[in-house]
């Protein structure tokens, strides 16, 4: 039998990763089972971060890289609070490295999740083009099944026909 009890959500603060939140609570709350859904944000550890902007030249590797997960973490908890307010089954998790694809299905994958419900686009639009989207590569590699959540106000595309 098809179970979803341990949903992953991959976010990036963009508003299909919004969308793609609220739908994994609503498919949560469907499913009426003792459902964990995981909002997964991905630090390219090669990209500059908000944190160089504040004092952390003192810092080892380790200490930056603990100390960027920690003020993400507290970023993405406060970003699904502001989304989902007083939402309990969802538990925020970030981690580092790069492509944010492999990284995504890595952490799937070693915690046994059953679906991920990841927004159709994201952020990057050059990015997507020159390397193709990380929905397309999770897709590819996932070892589970992978939901694709577009903008409802895209549902009917441009011509306002369905699919």
């Amino acid at each position: 039998m098809l179970k979803f009890d341990r949903i992953l959500v991959p976010v990036d603060f963009s508003p299909d990763s919004m969308q793609a939140l609220h739908y994994a609570v609503a498919l949560a709350k469907k499913l009426k089972g003792p459902q964990l859904v995981v909002a997964l944000h991905v630090v390219d550890e090669g990209l500059p971060t908000f944190l160089e902007s504040r004092s952390v030249g003192s810092l080892s590797a380790s200490e930056h890289e603990k100390e960027l997960e920690k003020l993400t973490r507290e970023q993405l908890t406060k970003w699904i609070n502001d989304i989902v307010p007083g939402e309990e089954t969802i538990e925020p998790a970030v981690i580092i490295g790069k492509p944010a694809s492999s990284m995504i299905c890595r952490y799937a994958g070693k915690r046994g999740f059953d679906v991920i419900v990841i927004g159709n686009q994201g952020r990057g639009a050059l990015r997507r083009l020159v390397l193709g989207s990380t929905v397309q590569q999770v897709q590819r590699v996932a070892p589970c099944p992978v939901l694709a959540v577009k903008d409802p106000a895209n549902w009917m595309g441009e011509a306002g026909g369905a699919c």
